[in-house]
């Protein structure tokens, strides 16, 4: 018998479905709250490379994500002269265990978000939009909890996926260093362009790179600095394009074609930022994963995976054990905390290099490439 029977999920991200959809498999009656509501994707382009690729294998949804998706296996790094000459194309990591996994799949975040929607509607999980917690008080081995539409219930454990921002990591106690960088990510898309059917980044004063999502759809980025554009987030639209035709601009090869066919209404910024929990990440029978617990920068496309990670090390383990004791909790941190600790401090210094620093590959951090090809 699982060590529990009846969990709370709050947050409908992909951390907190997955984690969802894994417990129910096995059995276990789980309900997620969703303040919003509607379950609606943050981004546009999504990179699983193959340590959460096989979660989603264990997950039930490898079929639907590759087949919509766009399968990688290399990654092509350029350098910003006038050709935008390649200077290497490497394999992803990947693990040796399962050959049928690829090294990476690149997908449309609101596609991956309806799959795994339906996969913990397929699941028997109870998914509530538009509510969330308002109080969260432990009592023995339960949580009471009261939602924001007065309902109440009690259950065994409560996790927390509900983002870098965690109103469950606030209101359990956990505290955790905030890591600011400084730095932007301008994303857009736009149609396929001849020549890039792989990761494909450009090194210059700014980082720049495209990737397929699907079979017409591009997504690509380029890398700013906050620093140097204080008012980045009040930009008008058409101020922040002429921003980004000006990094552009140093961009060769297959920019050329994206310079002009790229979708300016996509064009969107993101704020890099970091942020590591302490441990351990329970307190009692209230546990924080993903982002709330560990929030990477996207340098090594890593954030989503290391969460995923997290839902499946603590389904397996509430599933496999019977009963919530300090030894799962032990075992849980142990799997957990160091992996997802050297994986935000690799991302963050990317981040914080100096820009100019020249081409390197995108996967050139052995720890963090030994953390993707192995098992957490």
């Amino acid at each position: 018998m699982p060590a529990v029977q009846h969990v709370l999920v709050i947050g409908a991200g992909p951390v907190g479905l997955t984690v969802a959809a894994l417990l129910a498999d096995e059995g276990v009656a789980v309900d997620v709250v969703e303040k919003r509501e509607a379950i609606s994707a943050v981004g546009a382009g999504l990179l699983l490379q193959n340590n959460a690729l096989r979660v989603i294998k264990r997950a039930g949804l490898f079929s639907r994500v590759t087949e919509a998706g766009h399968v990688l296996n290399t990654f092509t790094i350029r350098r910003a002269d006038a050709e935008g000459s390649v200077v290497m194309r490497e394999p992803f990591p990947r693990a040796s265990t399962d050959a049928a996994v690829p090294g990476a799949v690149a997908i449309s975040r609101p596609r991956f978000a309806r799959f795994l929607q339906e996969r913990v509607g397929e699941a028997g999980v109870k998914l509530r939009l538009g509510c969330t917690f308002r109080s969260l008080h432990q009592r023995g081995n339960s949580v009471r909890v009261e939602l924001t539409d007065g309902s109440h219930g009690d259950y065994d454990l409560v996790i927390g996926a509900d983002g870098v921002g965690s109103a469950v990591r606030d209101a359990a106690g956990i505290t955790g260093e905030r890591i600011t960088i400084n730095a932007i990510i301008w994303r857009f898309l736009g149609p396929p362009v001849d020549g890039v059917d792989d990761l494909d980044q450009i090194h210059g004063s700014r980082v720049g790179g495209l990737l397929p999502i699907g079979k017409d759809v591009l997504y690509g980025f380029v890398g700013d600095s906050a620093t140097a554009l204080p008012n980045w987030a009040s930009l008008s639209a058409d101020a922040a394009v002429d921003r980004v035709m000006g990094i552009m601009d140093e961009f060769h090869g297959p920019w050329d074609e994206v310079r002009r066919t790229f979708d300016r209404g996509s064009l969107r910024p993101m704020l890099q930022d970091a942020y590591l929990a302490d441990a351990p990440w329970n307190r009692g029978r209230i546990v924080v994963i993903g982002d709330a617990a560990h929030n990477s920068p996207p340098t090594f496309a890593q954030g989503a995976a290391q969460g995923l990670e997290d839902a499946l090390v603590l389904a397996e383990l509430l599933t496999g054990r019977s009963c919530v004791d300090e030894h799962l909790w032990a075992e849980f941190h142990a799997r957990r905390v160091d992996r997802a600790r050297t994986v935000l401090q690799a991302s963050v210094a990317r981040a914080k290099a100096p820009a100019g620093r020249g081409p390197e590959g995108f996967m050139d951090d052995e720890a963090v490439a030994h953390i993707i090809a192995t098992a957490t």
